[in-house]
């Protein structure tokens, strides 16, 4: 595996943003509940779609006769086409339609996990918290913690290191940065220069440049 593709399956494997994590509750003890947190069907194509892109992806499903669906997500990395598979299960509603839908989305949400989008919501520790049963719902949202960040890979560390000024070099300027490199290790004062529409960093002087004026402390050390 490439760096490339090493790149893609962290980012296909990134945490959600909290806004994108829902919760259903799952064993229920008096006013307690254990919170079971979720992504839905949108958030999972919306995470392949900026990872892959449109064409990158594709999905097909079989009904089965029990009224589970079975999903074959193919992806598109490193120039080839990986097919995983994986049922879900209808909800109970009442509604036949909806039963129908959610068995399709629960079998793309299960699919998409074998390539590590949401993967990280099944480690999590148990998270209760207080359950309204006569209203069915949480009496207030439940929240998550923070997920670790993830390992950077060494092309995301080579692109982290900083130039000889001190400065995080900018990609265009990464050439620039090796020839500024003065002997013996010494940094060069000229300072790289930005791409459009990023700040820009205080220009080389040049030798039509007016002289600065001298410090007043080196003025009296020149006196005769």
């Amino acid at each position: 595996m490439t760096d490339h593709d090493h790149d893609l399956m962290q980012q296909l494997q990134a945490p959600f943003a909290p806004g994108a994590i829902k919760f259903k509750p799952g064993v229920i003890t008096g006013n307690r509940a254990l919170a079971l947190p979720f992504v839905d069907s949108r958030a999972v194509q919306d995470r392949l779609d900026e990872v892959l892109g449109v064409a990158g992806w594709q999905d097909s499903y079989q009904p089965l006769p029990d009224g589970s669906v079975v999903c074959t997500l193919r992806v598109r990395i490193g120039g080839e086409w990986i097919a995983k598979v994986d049922v879900g299960s209808p909800a109970e509603q009442p509604d036949a339609g909806d039963r129908c839908k959610a068995a399709f989305s629960d079998a793309l949400k299960r699919a998409a996990v074998k390539y590590g989008v949401g993967r990280y919501l099944y480690r999590l520790p148990p998270l209760w918290a207080d359950y309204d049963p006569a209203k069915k719902r949480f009496v207030q949202p439940p929240t998550l913690p923070m997920p670790p960040r993830p390992a950077q890979t060494p092309a995301v560390q080579a692109a982290n290191r900083r130039c000889p000024t001190g400065r995080r070099r900018p990609p265009r300027c990464r050439p620039l940065c090796r020839s500024l490199r003065a002997p013996a290790g010494r940094a060069s004062r000229r300072l790289c220069p930005s791409p459009p529409g990023e700040e820009r960093h205080r220009p080389a002087r040049r030798p039509d440049d007016p002289p600065r004026p001298l410090h007043p402390g080196r003025l009296q050390r020149h006196r005769p």
